[in-house]
């Protein structure tokens, strides 16, 4: 568990309020957003429905006290099992 600062608290509740407008906008406006970005409906809603359970665990990790370090992770790096994927290996071979 980790501590988190006002600023990464603030920062955390910020991506779950524009995650969650995301999600609404993507999940409503589908049909009408698809001809506009030129990408299939059926995957613009579920990118919304996806948004929804994001913002929903993202808005609850910024109210905690502590937090998970796990769930809260290090923003500079992709974390995937038994690998791991920096900015500065990206793009290259």
């Amino acid at each position: 568990m980790i501590q988190p600062s006002v600023f990464l608290r603030r920062a955390i509740l910020a991506d779950a309020i524009f995650s969650g407008a995301s999600a609404v906008l993507l999940t409503l406006g589908a049909g009408e957003l698809a001809p506009l970005l030129n990408l299939p409906e059926a995957l613009l809603r579920e990118t919304g429905l996806f948004l929804i359970a994001y913002a929903a665990l993202v808005g609850w990790l910024g109210t905690r006290q502590a937090m998970p370090k796990a769930l809260v992770g290090n923003s500079t790096e992709i974390s995937i099992p038994s690998r791991s994927i920096s900015p500065s290996r990206v793009g290259t071979s």
